[in-house]
């Protein structure tokens, strides 16, 4: 369901939702006390589909610093559907801005909510036994404070290639011109007025800027509250000397943090992973030089991007390396996949399947919105973070979640993952004033995105059943930039591994294709699942051939463990595979309430149109002025990909 949240000031819808939620009657005497020290906030849960209803609800109240929320539910029968979880999100962003602290209460019989607020972040603040409710009741409280975080990149320029750097969110196309190193520093006495107390150097590689970025070092360390400071680097040109400076810094109540980009376990992934083959001994120098810092007693952290193909299947390996380094924390990170960067969409492994993984060899430890923390299960002091992408939390939190990012000519980029708007601090233009004028772009993008992203990488809700058109295509790359030209946008994009099976002894409707069985999974997550489809098929004179799919269960595919399970199970029940594994490639484009995906598998180039009759006759006529081949299959598409 797509969730909205919105103020209300009807009581009586209030005490509706209420009585529905906890089967009793809410009094507004009972309101008035419990909110005596100001007005009350009352929030609504609505669907899109259907806005004149009422789901769910919070009533709460600010006070100085803080926003506490004492009430609130969803109805019985629309729960584990995501709505509270929207609620939550709704006010957390609402209220960011101008108070320090949410606090919710709720009672330990909502076993389920209380596991939601604790994986937020949410952590206990007291408790009381409720007489009224034979229960104990639980507060519990979440930081809202706004991040205070500032990342500034000294260059835009590194001596590694590395394929899927996202540059900061900064574009790279750009030809800047580094500002001064008093300019630099006006901009971060500025940063230090405005209480940002946690700063990162990066790049590019920062290091190409070392005595720059030592002498900024230097200057900071007499500011009267010195920032606590990471710098990001690759680690070729980590020195003595950068090393020195760093452990100074770190003296006394000033905090220092090393992150060191490490992309491979070996020569041969690092090289792929940073396009750096012609740089003799990279990987043994970067290792050498992460040690040397560890041994100088630095904080060092790794940071790897889990990379499909490259080293997702290595991340007990990397930990162990990381642990010989004497490194105490390795970071995994998602990959940034947008329509501008749809080539590394291939390499994308889904946050979900990184933890999994981590799992086999360390615990959880702590979650957030943000992260999961796991500990060693060999070393309690090792642990290995994972951070999903920040664009994958939606535009919505992009404020509380993404540091501020300024380039190396000062200016202000707000938005990760498109980077072609900024805002420059110079002498007209203060820092609070950029920031205030960058963020607009991210109110925007959250007014368009919501709790979505410009990502690639999104999943799709299920749907039971579909009617599909589809069409044989000459270029799927010519006909994606004709879709972009028509007002289309790139907004997903999938990649998955299909086997086709088939009962051993089976009846025409198989060879017809009107029962079509297959396993499957997502190459970003390798989850397998088998998918039962029935289908009718219809001549339609507009679009061909017309396909009507009626999935087995309306929740989803059926989910299985491992893909050996699944065979395993397949074969039982006498299904055996008619194809090989068929990894399809999908690129899908919308405009309005149309849906077009471009695909490939088995070297085959289709488009299919997610309708109805009105529908694909205006596809039709978009389609019309494409200049490459397009014709409307005459034959299932199942028959159509495997050659039949």
């Amino acid at each position: 369901m797509k969730w909205r949240v919105e103020e209300t000031k009807d009581g009586r819808l209030i005490r509706d939702l209420y009585r529905g939620v906890f089967d009793n009657e809410l009094t507004t005497e009972a309101i008035t006390n419990k909110c005596q020290d100001g007005n009350p906030t009352w929030l609504v849960l609505r669907n899109e589909e259907n806005a004149a209803c009422g789901f769910g609800f919070l009533v709460g109240w600010p006070a100085i610093g803080e926003v506490e929320f004492w009430l609130g539910g969803i109805l019985p029968r629309f729960r584990r559907m995501g709505g509270m979880r929207h609620l939550l999100e709704e006010v957390e962003n609402r209220f960011a801005t101008d108070y320090q602290r949410l606090t919710v209460s709720t009672y330990n019989r909502w076993n389920i909510t209380l596991s939601m607020l604790t994986r937020r972040g949410y952590e206990v603040v007291g408790t009381d036994y409720s007489e009224e409710r034979k229960d104990l009741r639980i507060r519990l409280a979440h930081s809202l404070r706004p991040r205070k975080e500032l990342r500034v990149s000294l260059t835009e320029r590194c001596n590694f290639h590395c394929f899927f750097c996202h540059g900061e969110g900064l574009d790279k196309a750009t030809v800047r011109t580094t500002a001064s190193e008093q300019q630099f520093l006006d901009v971060l006495k500025q940063a230090a007025d405005q209480g940002y107390d946690d700063l990162t150097f990066t790049g590019g590689e920062p290091l190409l800027e070392k005595k720059r970025l030592l002498r900024l070092l230097d200057a900071l360390a007499k500011f009267r509250s010195p920032p606590t400071v990471t710098v990001v680097t690759n680690g070729y040109l980590l020195d003595d000397e950068a090393i020195r400076t760093f452990a100074h810094y770190a003296t006394g109540t000033k905090r220092f943090k090393l992150h060191v980009s490490l992309h491979g376990t070996n020569e041969e992934a690092f090289n792929e992973a940073t396009r750096c083959e012609d740089v003799d001994g990279a990987f043994a120098r970067v290792l050498k030089n992460i040690r040397a810092a560890t041994t100088a007693g630095l904080e060092v952290k790794l940071n790897c991007v889990v990379l499909r193909r490259i080293n997702h299947d290595s991340i007990a390996e990397a930990s162990e390396l990381a642990r010989s380094l004497g490194v105490r924390v390795i970071k995994l990170l998602e990959l940034l996949a947008t329509p501008e960067t749809q080539n590394l969409f291939e390499h994308y492994v889904v946050f979900e399947s990184i933890c999994e993984r981590v799992a086999k060899i360390a615990h959880e430890h702590k979650r957030s919105p943000r992260s999961v923390i796991f500990k060693h299960n060999e070393d309690q002091n090792f642990r290995i973070e994972v951070q999903r992408l920040t664009c994958h939390l939606g535009c919505s939190r992009c404020h509380g979640v993404r540091d501020r990012t300024l380039s190396s000519d000062l200016r202000y980029h707000p938005c990760f993952a498109r980077s072609t708007e900024s805002f420059p601090i110079d002498d007209g233009n203060d820092l609070p004033s950029a920031f205030r004028d960058g963020d607009k772009i991210i109110q925007d993008n959250a007014a368009k995105h919501g709790f979505s992203s410009p990502s690639l990488a999104c999943h799709e809700s299920y749907n039971a059943s579909k009617s599909e058109y589809c069409f044989e295509l000459d270029d799927p790359d010519a006909l994606a930039d004709f879709l972009v030209k028509k007002d289309f946008v790139h907004c997903k994009s999938d990649r998955f591994v299909y086997i086709y099976y088939r009962p051993i002894r089976h009846g025409d409707d198989w060879a017809r294709f009107e029962r079509i069985l297959g396993l499957g999974w997502d190459c970003r997550s390798e989850k397998p699942e088998i998918i039962y489809q029935n289908v009718q098929y219809r001549e339609d004179p507009a679009g061909g051939l017309c396909s009507r799919t009626e999935f087995l269960f309306d929740d989803g595919p059926l989910r299985l463990p491992t893909k050996e399970k699944a065979r395993r199970l397949l074969k039982s029940f006498d299904f055996a595979p008619i194809s090989d594994e068929i990894e399809f490639s999908i690129r899908i484009f919308a405009r309005e309430a149309l849906e077009l995906r471009v695909g490939t598998a088995n070297g085959r180039h289709t488009v299919v149109v997610r309708t109805d009759e009105e529908g694909i006759r205006e596809v039709r006529q978009i389609l019309r002025g494409y200049s490459g081949r397009l014709t409307p299959l005459t034959k299932p598409l199942a028959a159509f990909t495997l050659g039949q």
